[in-house]
């Protein structure tokens, strides 16, 4: 029997453990890296991940040091009340060593009730690395074999899996669904049914790396009020199929979106106010020097540690200056994560002139409670 879950999705038996943290926004997602030995033409991942090095904690990009990442990763997942980890990529197992050194520390650090999974392809999988994932404590994980190709001819990832299910762990298999896909995917449940204990089925969305060969392939592009462009034929197909049907509408409005709630409850200071829709609405003084523009979240995910001394600096020294206008420094936080400091309305309505002499930018913000506070409207006053 299929049912709706209270999450815009469907299930016909429940969900597997690590979904019903995502789905109250109540795990964190670790990026290890975009590198992958696949090529999937569906691929969502945005320009500044796929194939890149680099590993994000939510939306906090992270350290090029591990030890200083996992102080990073832990921060995050404290912020936003996490009660678990989703580890994905690109392909974790890219980097074996990060992957598992930070199972080990948020086990460590969290205990060992805090719910891990993690995204694997088949193909890099073997005895040695799931042996030491499974060392590590790891809970959950979740196979993507490669459904582009005829499943007969997918013998050796199905082995692979049949491996995995050999240790003490839950086994599943997630994938996107592509329109009218029905027979393959029927195939690959009959192929590893003896081996899992989920199956995920995804709604296939649209990215800006992925529209161009959507369209060439005259796939059907539909639209979302809450989840943006999908792929029409995504979700039948997986209600004609369904094990468990995860929509891009779950995604958007309760994985991430509730994630951004408790985020924003947890940094919100005495002078912000939380909107209906989970933003923050604050007093912003921004440094003449810095301040949101074009490419501004490119920016500010990637300055240097020199560009950002400077900025603190500058931070430090126009803090000086404003109290000498008048404002009490109980008024003013110094923002160091994103150089500029969060105050009250009355301050930035007082103070006006004489903020806009010092050569600061005032202003009325709202937000997305994110690591780096992406703007979604800004007012300059």
């Amino acid at each position: 029997m299929i049912k709706k879950t209270p999450y815009l999705s469907y299930c016909s038996k429940g969900i597997c453990e690590g979904c019903k943290l995502c789905v109250q926004g109540k795990k964190l997602v670790l990026f290890v890296n975009g590198l992958c030995s696949r090529d999937c033409f569906y691929c969502p991942l945005s320009e500044k991940r796929k194939n890149k090095k680099i590993s994000w904690a939510n939306e906090r990009k992270l350290s090029d040091n591990t030890t200083i990442a996992i102080k990073e990763a832990i921060e995050e997942a404290k912020i936003t009340n996490a009660l678990g980890m989703g580890i994905t990529g690109g392909d974790p197992l890219f980097d074996e060593e990060k992957t598992i050194t930070f199972i080990q520390a948020f086990k460590k650090e969290f205990g060992k009730s805090f719910h891990t999974h993690i995204y694997l392809i088949p193909e890099t999988v073997n005895e040695k690395n799931l042996t030491r994932l499974f060392k590590a404590r790891l809970d959950e994980i979740r196979f993507h074999p490669n459904i582009l190709k005829d499943i007969d001819s997918l013998k050796n990832e199905i082995n692979k899996i049949k491996l995995a299910s050999k240790f003490n762990w839950d086994v599943g298999i997630e994938i996107p669904t592509l329109p009218k896909s029905e027979r393959n995917i029927f195939k690959l449940i009959d192929k590893t049914h003896k081996y899992i204990s989920f199956i995920n089925l995804n709604e296939l969305e649209v990215s800006d790396t992925n529209l161009d060969l959507f369209s060439k392939m005259n796939y059907k592009i539909d639209e979302n009020d809450f989840s943006g462009y999908i792929i029409k034929g995504s979700k039948e197909t997986a209600l004609n199929i369904l094990k468990y049907f995860c929509s891009a509408q779950t995604k958007n409005l309760f994985q991430y979106k509730k994630r951004l709630i408790i985020r924003a409850k947890n940094i919100k200071t005495v002078f912000d106010k939380l909107n209906k829709y989970g933003d923050l609405e604050r007093n912003i003084i921004y440094l003449n020097e810095f301040y949101p523009g074009f490419g501004y979240e490119n920016k500010i995910e990637n300055l240097s540690s020199k560009e950002k001394t400077k900025l603190s600096k500058l931070l430090e020294q126009n803090k000086k200056y404003l109290l000498k206008t008048g404002i009490k420094e109980k008024e003013l936080i110094l923002d160091g994560i994103n150089f500029r400091f969060i105050t009250s309305r009355k301050v930035i309505e007082s103070f006006h002139d004489k903020l806009k002499n010092l050569k600061l930018k005032p202003a009325l913000v709202t937000e997305l409670p994110t690591y780096y506070s992406l703007p979604l409207d800004i007012e300059f006053l």
